[in-house]
């Protein structure tokens, strides 16, 4: 659990980012124009889903 707010996990389908993770990495805005996901949906509890 501790490794969650540092390290992603992926999936090929979906993958879903915690809020320290996504934050880290410049929130829902700065990953989606990344282009490198189809989707980027941002959850109420601050997570992200890819």
């Amino acid at each position: 659990m501790r490794e969650a707010r540092t390290l992603l996990r992926g999936y090929s389908w979906t993958t879903v980012c915690p809020e320290a993770l996504s934050r880290r990495l410049g929130g829902p805005d700065a990953l989606a124009a990344t282009g490198a996901f189809h989707a980027v949906h941002p959850l109420r509890a601050g997570g992200v889903v890819l």
